[in-house]
């Protein structure tokens, strides 16, 4: 996929009472969001979101990024974080996986 450019917009948007588990089909990975950058350069822009009381039981309480590599851009505009937890990366878990 070289060439490729994707372009995440998530805006405008409430998480509330979310959580991940592990299960053969999940991780528990991502409480929220969950995305796979690995194919391709991505630019992920996130603005404007409320994240309350999510979870993830591994990785990324809130989000979970996984690069590769192309060029992985993340911003985040006026997003609130109340009582999201993980066993690590409490907000945010970025993966860069060569």
């Amino acid at each position: 996929m070289t060439g490729t450019n994707v372009i995440i917009n998530v805006i405008r948007s409430s998480f509330t009472n979310v959580r991940t588990g592990i299960t053969s089909a999940v991780k528990g990975f991502g409480g929220a969001i969950y995305i796979d950058s690995t194919a391709a350069q991505t630019t992920i822009n996130m603005q404007d979101l409320q994240f309350l009381n999510v979870s993830a039981a591994v990785l990324g309480g809130a989000v979970y990024v996984e690069s590769g590599k192309y060029l992985t851009q993340i911003t985040f505009d006026n997003c609130v974080f109340t009582s999201v937890f993980s066993v690590s990366g409490s907000l945010i878990y970025a993966s860069f996986i060569d």
